[in-house]
C-alpha cells in the first residue's frame, strides 16, 4: 500500500515538475526549431482560450501548403496534435521523419503519442532515438523516467532521475521524484539523503515532511 501511495504521488510530480532542467546548447537549427515552437505555444494557448484550435492548424496548413519542409510538416501535426486529432498528427510527424531522418523533434511527439495509446515498448524505442542524438534532452529524459516508473523499474527511473538532476541540481521537484523514487524500492537511506536536502530548501513542504517522517519510522528512528 505504501509503495502504491508513493508512486501515485511521484507520478503526480512528474507531470506537474516545476520548472525546466538546463538542456545541453543546442545547435542552430535546434535553436530555430524551438523558436517555431514557442511561437506556435502562444498560438495555440490563445486559440484555447477561445476554443478555436482549429484555427492554428489552418495556419499551419497554409504554411506547410507553400513551403512544403520537415519543420512545416512538424509544425502542423503539434498543432493537429493539440486539436485533438492524433492520426492526423503522425501522419505529418511521420512526413517531417521521412524528408529530415535527424529530426528528433518529430521522434519525442511520436513517443508520446505511443505513451498515449499505452504503448511503452514502442515509445522507448522512440526516446532511444532521441537520446542518441541529444543524450542530455529533459524531456526525453522525463518521458523515460515516467516508462520506468510505470515499469515499476526504480532502479532504471533513478537513473535517470539522476540524470535530470545533473542537468539542474537546484531542481526541487527532480529531487523530490528521486527520493520518493528511493521510497518505492525501501531504500530509505537514499530517500533521507535527498529528503535532507528538500527540507534545507523549504522546511514547509508538507509532501516532503510527511515522508521524511515515513523514511526515519522505517528505519525505526522515529515512534509512530
Amino acid at each position: 500500500m505504501l509503495r502504491d501511495a508513493i508512486l501515485a504521488c511521484l507520478l503526480m510530480l512528474l507531470v506537474a515538475t516545476a520548472g525546466r532542467p538546463a538542456r545541453a546548447a543546442d545547435e542552430p537549427w535546434e535553436a530555430a526549431v524551438r523558436k517555431e515552437e514557442a511561437e506556435e505555444d502562444r498560438l495555440l494557448e490563445r486559440a484555447r482560450r477561445r476554443r478555436t484550435t482549429h484555427t492554428v492548424v489552418t495556419k499551419y496548413a497554409s504554411r506547410l501548403s507553400r513551403q512544403p519542409s520537415a519543420l512545416n510538416h512538424y509544425l502542423l501535426g503539434r498543432a493537429l496534435y493539440y486539436d485533438g486529432k492524433a492520426a492526423e498528427a503522425e501522419k505529418h510527424l511521420r512526413q517531417a521523419l521521412a524528408l529530415e531522418p535527424r529530426f528528433w523533434f518529430a521522434t519525442l511527439r511520436m513517443a508520446m503519442l505511443e505513451l498515449e495509446r499505452k504503448n511503452p515498448t514502442q515509445a522507448q524505442a522512440y526516446l532511444g532515438d532521441v537520446l542518441r542524438q541529444k543524450p542530455r534532452e529533459p524531456d526525453a529524459l522525463k518521458l523515460l523516467a515516467q516508462i520506468r516508473l510505470d515499469a515499476a523499474d526504480y532502479d532504471g527511473a533513478i537513473r535517470v532521475l539522476d540524470q535530470l538532476l545533473s542537468l539542474d541540481p537546484g531542481n526541487l521537484q527532480v529531487r523530490r521524484n528521486l527520493a520518493t523514487s528511493y521510497m518505492a524500492k525501501q531504500d530509505w537511506a537514499s530517500a533521507l539523503r535527498e529528503l535532507r536536502v528538500l527540507r534545507g530548501r523549504d522546511a514547509d513542504d508538507l509532501a516532503v515532511r510527511w515522508f521524511y517522517a515515513q523514511a526515519l519510522y522505517e528505519m525505526g528512528q522515529l515512534k509512530e
